[in-house]
């Protein structure tokens, strides 16, 4: 009986039971410990920016902030990219990055971060876009309940052909691919025929002629394969467009998380979430640009009478913009002029350094 030796049967039996009594909360202790996977959908190949980079960042903050008891499990191609939203409300998967402008109708009011207004960089518009979704557009609910982690723009959109064009009025012969959003309404406002496709198909719609172009920041160039059948990028130095993006969260399976663990991953995502959003954008944007150069890729900048005539859009397209947001109770010239301080002042913020964060 080694340590039991000399005393009673029941005592030993006692002893017995304590022991084994602990000893199996010692053995079950980790596994009953509050833990929480959650299952992340992608898309976009796993050499977009937002798979090879935030994902794995993301990750590694909350599992910092929570000391390891969530973690994320990203799972490709679980739905297309217009079903990404449903397939977080519905639960078949806990957490998804969406693009707006997949799904048209519903998202309205974020299109006013994807009419260009200023040459600061992705991360600092996003960071300004957080703001302006935190006090202005999120009352107004257009993502149904789920749980918004964080929201951000892409690069400046621009067009890339497979033929050169000079200017706005040359692309009038062409087909190009949109996304949807304010991309669409700039073409359609251009006379350019247009043909809308998720970014996945941009290289098969090109090499079979499907398309002559399309409106996609630098970064889809490499990511999308779209520079091996386009050599041609019409420029201007505001974009044609941005993307709107949010990175949204299955209310039910936050309610899971205990109120420490949601308060750990709240210090890592909000504002801290957009800002890398935009900064992997920016590095991916680069990137894309570099790639397109260097294997043949020609730029044209557009003439200044051309960018004026865009800015004449932009203009109508925050016009609009305003009537929308005030019909749906909110302050739109109040929010614009927000988003506009906002972004001038999150140029000075605390800023993502990537290598540092991997």
């Amino acid at each position: 009986m080694g340590k039991f030796k000399g005393l009673s049967i029941l005592e030993q039996a006692r002893g017995m039971l304590f022991a084994c009594a602990i000893g199996l909360g010692l053995a079950a202790g980790p596994a009953l410990s509050a833990e929480t996977e959650i299952t992340v959908s992608t898309w976009g190949g796993p050499n977009h920016p937002v798979n090879s980079k935030l994902w794995p960042i993301l990750s590694s903050w909350i599992e910092k902030a929570t000391d390891d008891r969530v973690t994320l499990k990203v799972v490709h191609d679980l739905g297309p990219p217009a079903a990404q939203m449903d397939l977080v409300n519905d639960g078949v998967a806990d957490m998804a990055w969406i693009f707006h402008g997949h799904m048209p109708g519903r998202f309205v009011l974020t299109q006013i971060s994807e009419i260009p207004s200023s040459n600061a960089d992705s991360e600092t518009i996003s960071a300004a876009y957080w703001n302006l979704h935190e006090n202005y557009l999120a009352k107004a609910n257009e993502h149904r309940g789920l749980r918004v982690l964080g929201i951000g723009v892409h690069g400046p959109g621009q067009i890339f052909t497979n033929a050169k064009a000079d200017d706005l009025a040359s692309l009038k012969s062409k087909r190009l691919r949109v996304g949807g959003g304010v991309m669409s309404d700039v073409v359609d406002r251009l006379g350019i025929v247009s043909a809308a496709l998720p970014p996945n198909q941009l290289y098969e719609a090109a090499s079979q002629g499907v398309i002559d172009g399309a409106l996609q920041p630098f970064d889809g160039v490499q990511a999308f394969r779209l520079g091996e059948v386009t050599h041609y990028g019409l420029i201007n130095p505001a974009g044609f467009y941005r993307g709107s993006f949010a990175i949204i969260m299955n209310p039910d399976k936050w309610d899971e998380i205990s109120p420490e663990d949601q308060k750990a991953i709240e210090s890592v995502t909000g504002e801290k979430l957009s800002r890398l959003f935009g900064a992997v954008m920016d590095g991916s944007d680069k990137a894309g640009m570099d790639y397109f150069v260097a294997n043949g890729g020609k730029n044209t900048e557009l003439s200044a009478e051309d960018q004026e005539t865009l800015k004449k859009i932009f203009s109508e397209l925050r016009g609009k913009w305003e009537t929308t947001a005030a019909n749906a109770g909110i302050d739109a010239k109040a929010a614009i002029a927000a988003f506009d301080a906002d972004i001038e002042a999150a140029r000075n913020g605390e800023r993502v350094t990537i290598a540092a964060a991997e």
